[in-house]
Protein backbone atom coordinates (compact mmCIF):
# COMPACT_ATOMS: atom_id res chain seq x y z
CA UNK A 1 0.00 0.00 0.00
CA UNK A 2 1.22 3.52 -0.75
CA UNK A 3 -0.32 6.34 0.12
CA UNK A 4 -0.02 10.49 -1.31
CA UNK A 5 -0.95 13.61 0.47
CA UNK A 6 -2.20 16.87 -1.43
CA UNK A 7 -3.71 19.37 1.20
CA UNK A 8 -5.91 18.02 3.12
CA UNK A 9 -7.10 15.13 1.13
CA UNK A 10 -5.15 11.60 0.93
CA UNK A 11 -5.29 9.13 -1.84
CA UNK A 12 -4.70 5.35 -0.64
CA UNK A 13 -3.55 3.20 -3.16
CA UNK A 14 -2.94 -0.76 -3.01
CA UNK A 15 -0.56 -1.55 -6.11
CA UNK A 16 -2.01 0.93 -9.03
CA UNK A 17 -5.38 0.48 -8.21
CA UNK A 18 -7.04 3.92 -6.38
CA UNK A 19 -8.87 2.07 -3.56
CA UNK A 20 -10.26 4.87 -1.09
CA UNK A 21 -10.06 8.45 -1.02
CA UNK A 22 -10.44 10.21 2.56
CA UNK A 23 -10.39 14.06 3.88
CA UNK A 24 -8.50 14.78 6.65
CA UNK A 25 -10.09 17.34 9.09
CA UNK A 26 -8.14 20.76 9.04
CA UNK A 27 -5.94 21.35 12.11
CA UNK A 28 -4.56 17.63 12.71
CA UNK A 29 -0.74 17.50 13.23
CA UNK A 30 0.85 14.92 10.99
CA UNK A 31 3.16 12.27 12.56
CA UNK A 32 4.96 9.66 10.49
CA UNK A 33 4.91 6.02 10.91
CA UNK A 34 7.07 3.16 9.04
CA UNK A 35 5.95 -0.53 9.09
CA UNK A 36 7.70 -3.38 7.66
CA UNK A 37 6.07 -3.63 4.73
CA UNK A 38 4.36 0.21 3.97
CA UNK A 39 4.79 3.63 4.29
CA UNK A 40 1.76 4.38 6.38
CA UNK A 41 0.39 8.49 8.11
CA UNK A 42 -1.92 8.85 10.10
CA UNK A 43 -2.79 11.98 11.75
CA UNK A 44 -3.52 12.75 15.80
CA UNK A 45 -5.32 15.03 17.51
CA UNK A 46 -6.76 14.96 21.17
CA UNK A 47 -5.77 11.44 21.18
CA UNK A 48 -7.70 10.24 18.38
CA UNK A 49 -6.14 8.96 14.97
CA UNK A 50 -7.53 8.69 11.53
CA UNK A 51 -7.19 5.47 9.89
CA UNK A 52 -6.08 4.09 6.67
CA UNK A 53 -8.29 1.09 5.19
CA UNK A 54 -7.62 -2.40 6.87
CA UNK A 55 -6.03 -1.25 9.76
CA UNK A 56 -3.06 -0.78 8.24
CA UNK A 57 -1.56 2.16 10.53
CA UNK A 58 -1.74 -0.24 13.86
CA UNK A 59 0.85 0.48 15.94
CA UNK A 60 2.71 -2.38 16.84
CA UNK A 61 6.17 -4.68 16.22
CA UNK A 62 8.41 -2.91 13.51
CA UNK A 63 6.63 0.43 13.18
CA UNK A 64 8.56 3.30 14.04
CA UNK A 65 8.16 6.67 14.89
CA UNK A 66 9.65 9.70 12.96
CA UNK A 67 10.21 13.14 15.04
CA UNK A 68 12.41 15.39 16.27
CA UNK A 69 13.93 14.50 19.78
CA UNK A 70 14.02 16.59 22.81
CA UNK A 71 17.07 17.65 24.55
CA UNK A 72 16.94 15.20 26.82
CA UNK A 73 15.93 12.10 24.33
CA UNK A 74 18.89 12.84 22.32
CA UNK A 75 20.95 11.05 24.14
CA UNK A 76 19.52 8.04 22.76
CA UNK A 77 20.87 8.16 19.64
CA UNK A 78 24.46 7.81 20.96
CA UNK A 79 24.90 3.73 20.21
CA UNK A 80 23.61 4.23 16.83
CA UNK A 81 26.13 7.08 16.24
CA UNK A 82 28.65 4.80 17.92
CA UNK A 83 27.66 2.13 15.28
CA UNK A 84 27.29 4.54 12.23
CA UNK A 85 30.65 6.00 12.42
CA UNK A 86 33.19 3.66 14.24
CA UNK A 87 36.55 5.59 13.06
CA UNK A 88 35.58 8.38 16.21
CA UNK A 89 37.44 7.68 18.95
CA UNK A 90 35.54 7.86 22.25
CA UNK A 91 36.66 11.29 22.92
CA UNK A 92 35.85 12.53 19.64
CA UNK A 93 31.98 11.08 20.70
CA UNK A 94 31.99 12.54 23.84
CA UNK A 95 33.12 16.05 22.30
CA UNK A 96 30.04 15.65 20.16
CA UNK A 97 27.55 14.75 22.85
CA UNK A 98 28.66 17.14 25.09
CA UNK A 99 29.08 20.68 22.85
CA UNK A 100 27.45 20.30 19.62
CA UNK A 101 23.96 18.18 21.58
CA UNK A 102 23.63 21.48 23.25
CA UNK A 103 21.65 23.66 20.87
CA UNK A 104 21.61 21.18 17.64
CA UNK A 105 18.33 19.70 17.02
CA UNK A 106 17.95 15.71 16.00
CA UNK A 107 15.19 13.79 13.78
CA UNK A 108 15.20 10.16 14.50
CA UNK A 109 13.28 7.16 13.82
CA UNK A 110 12.36 5.13 16.75
CA UNK A 111 11.63 1.35 17.50
CA UNK A 112 10.81 1.03 20.68
CA UNK A 113 12.18 3.44 22.29
CA UNK A 114 15.32 2.76 20.37
CA UNK A 115 16.92 4.59 17.72
CA UNK A 116 17.55 3.07 14.79
CA UNK A 117 18.24 6.29 11.88
CA UNK A 118 18.75 9.56 12.89
CA UNK A 119 20.27 13.18 11.56
CA UNK A 120 21.64 16.42 13.09
CA UNK A 121 21.16 19.53 12.26
CA UNK A 122 23.77 21.35 13.61
CA UNK A 123 23.13 25.51 13.99
CA UNK A 124 25.51 28.10 12.44
CA UNK A 125 25.77 31.58 12.03
CA UNK A 126 26.25 32.42 8.44
CA UNK A 127 27.16 35.21 7.00
CA UNK A 128 25.03 35.75 2.80
CA UNK A 129 26.86 38.70 1.67
CA UNK A 130 27.14 40.44 5.53
CA UNK A 131 23.63 39.72 6.18
CA UNK A 132 23.25 36.68 8.94
CA UNK A 133 21.01 33.78 8.61
CA UNK A 134 20.73 30.84 11.10
CA UNK A 135 21.42 28.20 9.30
CA UNK A 136 22.21 24.43 10.02
CA UNK A 137 24.57 21.93 8.92
CA UNK A 138 23.35 18.71 8.20
CA UNK A 139 25.82 15.94 9.82
CA UNK A 140 25.84 12.81 11.45
CA UNK A 141 23.40 10.87 8.97
CA UNK A 142 22.80 7.38 10.35
CA UNK A 143 20.78 4.41 9.57
CA UNK A 144 21.04 1.34 11.88
CA UNK A 145 22.53 -1.72 9.59
CA UNK A 146 19.53 -3.82 10.51
CA UNK A 147 17.04 -1.22 9.32
CA UNK A 148 19.03 -0.10 5.77
CA UNK A 149 16.84 -0.07 2.95
CA UNK A 150 13.12 0.03 4.06
CA UNK A 151 12.81 3.90 3.52
CA UNK A 152 13.58 5.46 6.90
CA UNK A 153 16.34 7.92 6.05
CA UNK A 154 14.31 9.13 3.06
CA UNK A 155 11.59 9.79 5.87
CA UNK A 156 13.86 11.02 8.29
CA UNK A 157 15.66 13.41 5.86
CA UNK A 158 12.46 14.35 4.37
CA UNK A 159 10.58 15.63 7.55
CA UNK A 160 13.95 17.40 8.36
CA UNK A 161 14.32 19.53 5.14
CA UNK A 162 10.24 19.94 4.95
CA UNK A 163 10.24 21.62 8.70
CA UNK A 164 13.39 24.03 7.75
CA UNK A 165 11.71 25.22 5.23
CA UNK A 166 8.28 25.89 6.87
CA UNK A 167 10.89 28.44 9.28
CA UNK A 168 11.78 30.41 6.21
CA UNK A 169 15.55 29.53 5.65
CA UNK A 170 17.02 29.54 2.27
CA UNK A 171 18.84 26.81 2.59
CA UNK A 172 20.70 23.41 4.44
CA UNK A 173 23.95 21.93 3.68
CA UNK A 174 26.23 19.22 4.00
CA UNK A 175 29.68 16.89 3.58
CA UNK A 176 28.31 14.06 1.46
CA UNK A 177 29.98 10.70 2.25
CA UNK A 178 28.41 9.83 -1.05
CA UNK A 179 27.08 11.93 -2.92
CA UNK A 180 24.63 9.56 -5.39
CA UNK A 181 22.23 9.62 -1.53
CA UNK A 182 21.59 13.08 -1.88
CA UNK A 183 20.87 13.89 -5.85
CA UNK A 184 17.59 12.62 -5.82
CA UNK A 185 16.70 14.77 -2.69
CA UNK A 186 17.77 17.55 -5.03
CA UNK A 187 21.35 18.35 -3.21
CA UNK A 188 24.02 19.97 -5.55
CA UNK A 189 27.38 21.16 -4.77
CA UNK A 190 27.61 24.42 -3.86
CA UNK A 191 31.47 24.74 -2.64
CA UNK A 192 34.72 23.64 -3.74
CA UNK A 193 37.84 23.44 -1.34
CA UNK A 194 40.94 25.17 -1.85
CA UNK A 195 44.33 23.22 -2.17
CA UNK A 196 47.09 25.58 -1.31
CA UNK A 197 50.41 25.79 -0.16
CA UNK A 198 51.91 29.08 1.66
CA UNK A 199 55.53 30.34 1.62
CA UNK A 200 57.34 28.55 4.79
CA UNK A 201 59.87 30.93 4.85
CA UNK A 202 58.40 34.03 4.86
CA UNK A 203 55.64 32.82 7.70
CA UNK A 204 56.61 31.47 11.37
CA UNK A 205 54.30 29.52 13.17
CA UNK A 206 53.11 29.76 16.78
CA UNK A 207 50.47 27.52 19.02
CA UNK A 208 47.55 29.32 19.28
CA UNK A 209 46.91 29.83 23.53
CA UNK A 210 43.33 29.57 24.46
CA UNK A 211 41.91 32.20 25.51
CA UNK A 212 42.99 34.81 23.11
CA UNK A 213 40.97 34.49 20.55
CA UNK A 214 40.03 38.18 19.74
CA UNK A 215 42.83 38.60 16.88
CA UNK A 216 42.66 35.37 15.33
CA UNK A 217 38.60 35.91 15.32
CA UNK A 218 39.24 39.35 13.38
CA UNK A 219 41.76 37.79 11.34
CA UNK A 220 39.47 35.21 10.18
CA UNK A 221 36.14 37.48 9.67
CA UNK A 222 38.15 39.62 7.79
CA UNK A 223 39.69 37.10 5.46
CA UNK A 224 36.33 35.73 4.86
CA UNK A 225 34.49 38.26 4.13
CA UNK A 226 37.05 40.06 1.79
CA UNK A 227 36.98 36.75 -0.17
CA UNK A 228 33.41 34.87 -0.19
CA UNK A 229 29.93 35.99 -0.28
CA UNK A 230 29.06 32.86 2.04
CA UNK A 231 30.77 31.78 5.21
CA UNK A 232 30.34 30.39 8.35
CA UNK A 233 30.65 33.60 10.81
CA UNK A 234 33.49 32.90 13.56
CA UNK A 235 32.81 34.19 16.99
CA UNK A 236 33.81 32.75 21.16
CA UNK A 237 31.10 29.79 20.57
CA UNK A 238 32.40 29.19 16.89
CA UNK A 239 36.16 28.88 18.62
CA UNK A 240 35.06 27.67 21.62
CA UNK A 241 33.77 23.98 20.20
CA UNK A 242 36.65 24.05 17.64
CA UNK A 243 39.09 23.93 20.27
CA UNK A 244 37.23 21.02 22.09
CA UNK A 245 37.34 19.51 19.26
CA UNK A 246 40.55 19.55 18.29
CA UNK A 247 41.48 18.46 22.12
CA UNK A 248 39.49 15.37 21.55
CA UNK A 249 41.09 14.24 18.43
CA UNK A 250 44.84 15.90 19.52
CA UNK A 251 44.42 18.28 16.55
CA UNK A 252 45.92 22.17 16.90
CA UNK A 253 45.30 25.18 16.13
CA UNK A 254 48.64 26.90 14.82
CA UNK A 255 49.18 31.23 13.76
CA UNK A 256 51.26 32.29 10.68
CA UNK A 257 52.78 35.34 11.75
CA UNK A 258 55.63 37.26 10.00
CA UNK A 259 57.65 39.89 11.97
CA UNK A 260 54.40 42.09 12.81
CA UNK A 261 50.96 40.46 12.86
CA UNK A 262 49.41 37.08 12.36
CA UNK A 263 48.70 36.38 8.73
CA UNK A 264 47.39 33.08 9.10
CA UNK A 265 45.42 29.91 10.59
CA UNK A 266 46.36 26.61 10.18
CA UNK A 267 43.98 23.91 12.11
CA UNK A 268 45.35 20.60 12.01
CA UNK A 269 42.38 17.70 12.71
CA UNK A 270 44.78 15.03 12.38
CA UNK A 271 48.32 15.78 13.75
CA UNK A 272 49.67 12.96 11.58
CA UNK A 273 48.20 14.21 8.29
CA UNK A 274 49.28 15.52 5.09
CA UNK A 275 48.84 20.06 5.53
CA UNK A 276 46.83 19.76 2.43
CA UNK A 277 44.04 18.03 4.48
CA UNK A 278 43.98 20.92 7.26
CA UNK A 279 41.69 23.40 7.08
CA UNK A 280 44.33 26.30 5.95
CA UNK A 281 43.71 30.52 5.58
CA UNK A 282 46.03 32.51 4.93
CA UNK A 283 46.39 35.99 2.88
CA UNK A 284 46.71 35.54 -0.50
CA UNK A 285 50.71 37.86 -0.83
CA UNK A 286 51.96 34.47 0.77
CA UNK A 287 50.77 32.07 -1.47
CA UNK A 288 53.32 29.74 -2.83
CA UNK A 289 51.37 27.85 -5.54
CA UNK A 290 47.76 25.51 -6.27
CA UNK A 291 48.75 22.12 -5.02
CA UNK A 292 45.84 21.26 -7.32
CA UNK A 293 42.48 22.55 -8.62
CA UNK A 294 40.15 23.61 -5.55
CA UNK A 295 37.60 20.09 -5.11
CA UNK A 296 33.99 19.58 -4.60
CA UNK A 297 33.56 19.93 -0.99
CA UNK A 298 29.25 20.67 0.24
CA UNK A 299 26.04 20.28 -0.90
CA UNK A 300 23.01 22.50 -0.28
CA UNK A 301 19.97 21.91 -0.99
CA UNK A 302 17.24 25.11 -1.38
CA UNK A 303 14.32 25.31 1.28
CA UNK A 304 11.91 28.16 0.96
CA UNK A 305 12.47 29.49 -2.22
CA UNK A 306 10.83 32.97 -1.84
CA UNK A 307 13.42 33.07 1.00
CA UNK A 308 15.97 32.17 -0.97
CA UNK A 309 15.50 33.68 -4.51
CA UNK A 310 16.33 37.32 -2.41
CA UNK A 311 19.66 36.32 -2.01
CA UNK A 312 20.10 37.34 -6.23
CA UNK A 313 20.46 41.11 -7.32
CA UNK A 314 21.27 42.23 -10.89
CA UNK A 315 24.67 42.27 -11.91
CA UNK A 316 26.61 45.24 -11.70
CA UNK A 317 27.23 44.77 -15.47
CA UNK A 318 23.11 44.52 -15.89
CA UNK A 319 22.19 48.81 -17.16
CA UNK A 320 18.77 48.14 -16.13
CA UNK A 321 17.57 49.50 -12.99
CA UNK A 322 15.03 46.98 -11.93
CA UNK A 323 13.64 44.05 -13.85
CA UNK A 324 10.92 41.44 -13.57
CA UNK A 325 11.22 37.81 -14.96
CA UNK A 326 9.36 34.46 -14.64
CA UNK A 327 10.11 31.17 -13.54
CA UNK A 328 8.66 27.64 -13.21
CA UNK A 329 9.77 25.69 -10.06
CA UNK A 330 9.64 21.80 -9.62
CA UNK A 331 9.98 20.32 -6.08
CA UNK A 332 9.06 17.10 -5.47
CA UNK A 333 9.69 17.51 -1.74
CA UNK A 334 8.67 20.62 -0.34
CA UNK A 335 5.52 21.26 -2.42
CA UNK A 336 4.83 24.85 -1.34
CA UNK A 337 8.03 25.55 -3.76
CA UNK A 338 6.21 24.50 -6.50
CA UNK A 339 4.19 26.51 -9.41
CA UNK A 340 5.09 29.86 -11.57
CA UNK A 341 7.01 32.79 -9.83
CA UNK A 342 7.56 36.10 -10.89
CA UNK A 343 11.41 37.43 -9.67
CA UNK A 344 11.51 41.43 -9.17
CA UNK A 345 15.05 42.16 -9.32
CA UNK A 346 17.20 45.53 -8.35
CA UNK A 347 21.22 46.12 -7.56
CA UNK A 348 20.17 45.62 -3.81
CA UNK A 349 18.15 42.11 -3.82
CA UNK A 350 14.98 40.87 -5.26
CA UNK A 351 11.37 39.82 -4.33
CA UNK A 352 10.15 36.85 -5.05
CA UNK A 353 6.35 36.09 -5.66
CA UNK A 354 3.72 33.69 -6.86
CA UNK A 355 2.04 34.56 -10.24
CA UNK A 356 -0.81 33.30 -12.42
CA UNK A 357 0.91 33.92 -15.46
CA UNK A 358 4.05 34.97 -17.22
CA UNK A 359 2.87 38.40 -18.59
CA UNK A 360 5.08 39.59 -21.37
CA UNK A 361 7.57 37.06 -21.33
CA UNK A 362 8.54 34.99 -23.76
CA UNK A 363 10.70 32.32 -22.49
CA UNK A 364 9.52 30.90 -19.14
CA UNK A 365 12.11 28.59 -17.70
CA UNK A 366 12.04 25.54 -15.36
CA UNK A 367 14.05 24.34 -12.80
CA UNK A 368 14.64 21.81 -9.78
CA UNK A 369 16.23 22.83 -7.01
CA UNK A 370 19.29 21.34 -7.81
CA UNK A 371 19.36 22.83 -11.11
CA UNK A 372 18.86 26.16 -9.45
CA UNK A 373 21.42 26.17 -6.92
CA UNK A 374 23.91 25.40 -9.31
CA UNK A 375 23.10 28.31 -10.76
CA UNK A 376 22.88 30.36 -7.93
CA UNK A 377 26.07 29.12 -6.03
CA UNK A 378 27.94 29.66 -9.12
CA UNK A 379 28.53 26.27 -9.96
CA UNK A 380 27.13 26.02 -13.37
CA UNK A 381 25.81 28.92 -15.35
CA UNK A 382 21.89 28.73 -16.74
CA UNK A 383 21.51 29.28 -20.32
CA UNK A 384 17.49 28.68 -19.79
CA UNK A 385 16.50 32.28 -20.52
CA UNK A 386 18.40 35.13 -22.30
CA UNK A 387 17.62 37.29 -19.02
CA UNK A 388 19.80 34.64 -17.11
CA UNK A 389 23.06 36.62 -18.20
CA UNK A 390 21.49 39.71 -15.87
CA UNK A 391 21.49 38.23 -12.74
CA UNK A 392 24.12 37.64 -9.87
CA UNK A 393 23.74 34.62 -7.81
CA UNK A 394 26.46 34.18 -5.12
CA UNK A 395 30.06 34.08 -5.81
CA UNK A 396 32.47 32.30 -3.23
CA UNK A 397 31.21 29.64 -0.44
CA UNK A 398 33.62 28.84 2.17
CA UNK A 399 32.31 26.36 4.61
CA UNK A 400 35.14 23.74 6.64
CA UNK A 401 33.58 22.40 9.74
CA UNK A 402 33.77 19.31 10.24
CA UNK A 403 30.89 18.78 12.63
Amino acid sequence: MQCSLTGRTIWVFRGFERQRKATIPAGMRESIWFGSAACLRSWRKRGKSWKSPRGSNRKGSGDMLIRKLNQEEKIITRPLYEEAFPEDTKPLVDYYYRYKMEDNEVYAALSDGRAVGMLCLNPYRVMVRQKEYPLFYIVAVATAKAYQRKGIMRAVLTKALREQAGRGLPFTYLKPANPAYYTPFDFAFISRRPHRRYRKELLRTQTYEEGKEEALLAFMNRYLREHFDIYALRDPRYLRDVCAELRAGNGSIDLLLDETALKGVLIRDDPNGPEETARLLFEDAYLEREIRPASLALMGRILSLPDFAELAMLDAGCEKKKAVHFFFFQDAIIEENNGLWRWTLDHNGSVLEKADRAEGEEIVPRYTPSEFARWMFGEEPSSAAPWCQEIRGMRGVYFDEET
